[in-house]
């Protein structure tokens, strides 16, 4: 809207009395008719009108002289805009004056019975509280069993390196894959953070028996026992992996 007319959003219909209603309704009629006059004299109504007005006489010339024709014939933008602004500007004024009565009656009939209104509201308010705490609850619920998985899925990734872990049933507090602390600051966005550090590649790790070349035996990282295979780690003495599930075995250079 180019007229400047400061509004207040209104209660529907249904809700207030029926001569309130009426003036609610009047001020949008006006409103209406404002609108539909701005839409179709924008052009004009506008602070660069002239200078639009110009560009049109402009391109029309030479549209015209690019056609062989007279670049004088016709009517001028500018000439017509000039013509008509002033009515123009008359009638937007005089139909933001009638928004601004319409507006002013309006909100003056809805003051007068806003303290009444509360009472039908209310019980909606206690509605939409029960269908919130409702959702909340919901959320917690659902919130909790996210975190149960997830903790069973990092139970089953610490069984497949080797470490001690429980099997968690029931409700949890969602965690991250890799321990690190939550940097979400709302829960949305803080199980979608949750969700995506279980997307990161898991090699497992495990703890795997090695025996020495004089038949000592001891467990370490398989990572670091498949380091150490096959070289000297001790004057005389190198590894074999005796104990690996994944390889059945691996004897280096023993």
């Amino acid at each position: 809207m180019i007229a400047d007319v400061a509004m207040d959003a209104y209660p529907p219909a249904d809700l207030l009395p029926a001569h309130v209603a009426e003036l609610v309704a009047a001020r949008d009629a006006a409103l209406e008719a404002l609108n539909d006059f701005e839409d179709k004299h924008e052009s004009l109504l506008r602070d660069d009108w002239a200078v639009q007005a110009e560009a049109a006489d402009t391109l029309a010339a030479v549209d015209a002289v690019r056609a062989g024709k007279d670049p004088f014939a016709g009517a001028s933008a500018l000439t017509k805009a000039r013509e008509e602004r002033p009515r123009v500007l008359a009638v937007h004024q005089m139909l933001t004056a009638d928004l601004r009565r319409a507006e002013h009656a309006a909100r003056k009939a809805v003051q007068r019975i806003a303290g009444e209104l509360e009472a039908q509201v209310r019980p909606e308010l206690e509605a939409a509280a029960a269908r919130a705490e409702a959702a909340y609850r919901a959320f917690l619920d659902a919130q909790g069993a996210f975190g149960a998985v997830g903790a069973q899925i990092l139970a089953l990734r610490a069984w497949a390196n080797s470490d001690m872990a429980d099997w968690h049933e029931g409700s949890a507090s969602p965690r991250r894959a890799d321990g690190a602390s939550l940097i979400a600051d709302n829960p949305l966005a803080a199980l979608r953070e949750v969700l995506t550090s279980f997307d990161a590649e898991v090699v497992p790790d495990p703890v795997v028996t090695v025996q020495r070349t004089d038949g000592e035996t001891f467990t370490m990282r398989r990572s670091q026992a498949r380091a150490l295979v096959g070289t000297e780690i001790r004057k005389g003495q190198r590894l074999v992996i005796i104990g690996d599930d994944e390889t059945g075995g691996d004897d280096g250079d023993a």
